[in-house]
């Protein structure tokens, strides 16, 4: 599926450039070969997101196990292109599985203090999320039933920052 507009937490660009003095641990950047540096979570319409929650105590509705359970983020990678400077965060797509039943609103990316570790509390920090309902062609949450559940990044990547 497509997806609607990624939205980035306040501390979101923190966690992906890797300066985020705040995190349990020492801190990967976005690009980081370590698996699991990063992780998508999906969330329900129980959860309404705001620009200052931090980490997995500020989510209700998330999906923590079976179907629609945290996966790493897989080959993530950092463009640098263009004039003024556009600055790409790529990724594999987010595949929850080929024969899965789940609906969820939310796509999170998550800065889990273990990589590969999800653990739903405050040691799992927010980096950014995105609204799956905007891009459905139907009204309602997302969902698959004993089907593909697979998030396909934006052409442009999750996001762009620009700099000029």
């Amino acid at each position: 599926m497509t997806v609607g507009t990624t939205e980035l937490y306040a501390n979101g660009i923190k966690r992906l450039s890797g300066v985020d003095a705040g995190s349990p641990t020492p801190c990967k950047p976005w690009d980081s070969p370590e698996v699991g540096a990063f992780m998508f979570v999906l969330a329900s319409s129980a959860y309404t997101p705001n620009f200052v929650h931090d980490d997995m105590t500020d989510v209700t509705g998330e999906i923590v196990a079976g179907d629609g359970a945290p996966i790493d983020s897989t080959t993530r990678t950092i463009t640098v292109s263009g004039s003024p400077t556009r600055t790409r965060y790529n990724s594999d797509d987010a595949n929850f599985g080929t024969s899965v039943t789940i609906t969820a609103k939310y796509l999170l990316c998550v800065k889990p203090a273990t990589a590969g570790s999800f653990v739903n509390d405050a040691t799992t920090k927010l980096a950014w999320y995105v609204d799956l309902e905007v891009a459905s062609p139907d009204p309602g949450d997302p969902s698959s039933v004993a089907s593909d559940f697979r998030i396909n990044q934006p052409a442009e990547g999750w996001f762009t920052a620009y700099q000029q």
